[in-house]
């Protein structure tokens, strides 16, 4: 089973899309690159956050030290951060992520309370 590369940021779908200077087809989901990183990117824009999945990275690369996988995930963490310097942003693994939508429920992100439900 993969696990990939996740992030959570702070800021809803419409916000994160003219941020980065996109737009997307579907009112719940965004395909496509962010400035600065190599890599797409799959996310949900449908609610007060942004969850994007980073399918091109299984986060056991990461802990395996891969240094493709390191080199590219650092550049999407530097993007990010340059992108958002105002949003709380988290990178987690897809199996933390599966375990929370357990408890949560497949929505979670759709509540603002749930960026904090994760951090504590």
């Amino acid at each position: 089973m993969a696990h990939y590369v996740e992030y959570l940021l702070e800021i809803d779908g419409r916000t994160f899309l003219d941020r980065i200077g996109s737009h997307a087809d579907d009112s719940e989901r965004w395909e496509g690159r962010i400035p600065g990183a190599d890599g797409d990117l799959l996310g949900y824009i449908d609610g007060p956050l942004t969850l994007m999945c980073f399918p091109e990275i299984k986060y056991s690369w990461l802990v395996n030290e891969h240094p493709e996988s390191l080199r590219r995930v650092a550049q999407m963490d530097t993007a990010l951060a340059h992108l958002f310097p105002d949003t709380r942003i988290v990178r987690l693994d897809e199996i933390l992520l599966d375990d929370w939508i357990g408890r949560e429920g497949e929505d979670f992100y759709k509540t603002p309370r749930a960026f904090d439900g994760l951090l504590n």
